[in-house]
């Protein structure tokens, strides 16, 4: 069927081109041409070069090039186009809501191209996606479909993942219990994978927002994290959310410098996760008022609430 498609590719780039090769050029026929010849490439490079070169396309190529891939039933590379846009988008607050409904495109065709990791991904990022804009029904949703898709394959990384997301959501909410159930859930998982670090921090986290002592002896009076290279390979995406936790901990037992930092470091890594930046500006203003600091507090308050809640309609 590939074959077939780059045949036609090929003859419609020859009839769109042929009748340009005569007479004087305009702007319009010299970007037609190469953005022709460029698709025309496209068609005879391995998935990997194309998803590199997809990149270098403008969103408005792209959306025409999706259209096409779709009436090509070419699904996996139109899902990767709408991926490439709904990430574009991100870097604009104002364009959330395309970004979100680019998303959910790409999820469907992840569907009919059967590519199953892919579109479990797209819908942990729509989850993330939702957290920050304070849906949190809908991203609880989200992460429960994945997690069910790390039981049935047995992922169990995956499963401690989804856990920990769902957990810290119940945080920003303030419903303490359910917050420490999904805690201790992911902490079992982390242990099944050997993931000693993950366990204890939220363990400790558990400790710092219900006073419990019971999976330790004595509670350590400050936590301090050294992460090797490895594991700022093996967490990537979670390190925001690894400084949220620590400094929390920190705050939990006074020691609010400690804890600043954690934040801090935290804000530095966090990318365009709105919704673990808005839990370290909260969390950052009310360490501030702890230490009776009056003046920055109120200033991270705003920031925390500046994170513009978006409209897209939700599936």
């Amino acid at each position: 069927m590939k074959d077939n498609i780059k045949r036609r590719w090929t003859r419609r780039c020859v009839d769109l081109l042929l009748p340009r090769l005569s007479g004087s050029w305009s702007k319009h026929s010299f970007r037609l041409f190469f953005s022709l010849c460029f698709v025309l490439s496209l068609c005879f490079c391995n998935n990997s070069a194309y998803t590199q070169n997809l990149e270098s396309l403008s969103s408005a190529d792209l959306y025409r090039l999706i259209a096409q891939l779709e009436n090509d039933e070419e699904y996996l590379q139109a899902a990767n186009a709408y991926r490439l846009l709904a990430e574009r988008d991100l870097a604009e607050i104002e364009n959330l809501d395309r970004s979100i409904k680019n998303y959910l495109e790409a999820q469907k065709l992840y569907r009919r191209a059967g590519d199953s990791v892919s579109m479990y991904q797209v819908i942990a990022d729509l989850g993330r996606l939702y957290c920050g804009s304070e849906y949190y029904l809908e991203a609880i949703g989200m992460f429960e479909r994945v997690r069910g898709y790390g039981e049935r394959t047995q992922d169990t990384l995956l499963q401690a993942r989804m856990l920990q997301q769902i957990g810290e959501i119940y945080i920003a909410r303030n419903i303490l219990d359910e917050a420490s159930d999904y805690l201790l859930r992911a902490s079992r998982m982390n242990l099944m994978v050997q993931d000693t670090l993950l366990s204890n921090i939220n363990r400790l986290t558990i400790s710092a927002l219900t006073g419990r002592k019971n999976f330790f002896n004595d509670l350590p009076d400050s936590l301090v994290i050294a992460l090797s290279k490895f594991d700022s390979v093996r967490y990537r995406s979670f390190l925001p959310s690894i400084h949220l936790h620590v400094g929390m901990y920190n705050m939990h037992m006074k020691k609010y410098e400690l804890a600043l930092y954690y934040f801090e470091q935290g804000m530095k890594l966090v990318g365009k996760d709105m919704f673990v930046k808005r839990e370290l500006f909260r969390k950052q203003a009310e360490c501030y008022e702890k230490m009776n600091n009056y003046t920055k507090a109120p200033v991270l308050q705003q920031a925390a609430k500046s994170t513009r809640k978006i409209t897209a309609t939700v599936f």
